[in-house]
């Protein structure tokens, strides 16, 4: 699997409101329920994400849910029309996350073939191929992923092609993943850092003392 290459997205740094806003369609006009920028979006960076598909399921599938991991990494955007990159539908983000919970499920339950076939019917990325210039001598295509949720779909499917199983930390207390397979931590391994394996083990001798 090529190497994701300098994807930064716009989040913004005030947060994000929710609003409700009339939308018109062929029959009617209803109203739907969205999240939109109250500042102006500033890029990040995100090599540190690399469990952002797994973190999107623990999102709560509640408006204030959606907020909330909007205002961490910003709006999924899409190719759809009526999907801008500067703000969020709560439903489509809700679909969204029903169809991440669909694939994770048959990976995590040991069928790579279910979850294979889910990501290609629901997730996919759409993504733009580019030549690092890094390493000028040693040219090699990478993809760049075109929005957040693009991004998403592809650690997604890099998981799956890979082998690859995040594995979220034992102590109760922390919220990161680790990653377990080929070229990574063993099946073994509970925590995802020596200092949670220390408080961890601390917390439970307290409660037996």
């Amino acid at each position: 699997m090529d190497e994701i290459f300098h994807f930064r997205w716009g989040k913004d740094p005030s947060g994000y409101k929710i609003v409700k806003k009339k939308k018109r369609t062929m029959l009617d006009s209803v109203f739907v329920t969205r999240l939109e920028p109250q500042a102006q979006p500033e890029n990040r960076s995100f090599h540190d994400a690399q469990d952002i598909h797994r973190r999107l399921l623990t999102t709560e599938p509640t408006p204030e849910g959606v907020l909330q991991f909007t205002c961490e990494y910003g709006v999924l955007g899409s190719t759809y029309d009526d999907f801008a990159a500067s703000e969020q539908s709560v439903s489509e983000f809700l679909h969204y996350r029903s169809w991440m919970k669909d694939t994770l499920g048959a990976l995590d339950g040991g069928d790579r073939t279910l979850a294979t076939r889910i990501y290609n019917l629901k997730i996919t990325s759409s993504c733009t191929v580019m030549i690092n210039p890094a390493k000028p001598r040693r040219l090699r295509s990478v993809v760049v992923p075109n929005c957040l949720r693009d991004f998403i779909g592809l650690q997604l499917s890099n998981e799956i092609l890979n082998e690859i199983k995040l594995v979220k930390c034992n102590r109760t207390e922390c919220n990161e993943y680790f990653r377990v397979g080929i070229g990574e931590a063993t099946s073994r391994r509970k925590y995802c850092s020596a200092k949670c394996r220390v408080y961890d083990k601390r917390s439970r001798d307290s409660k037996t003392s």
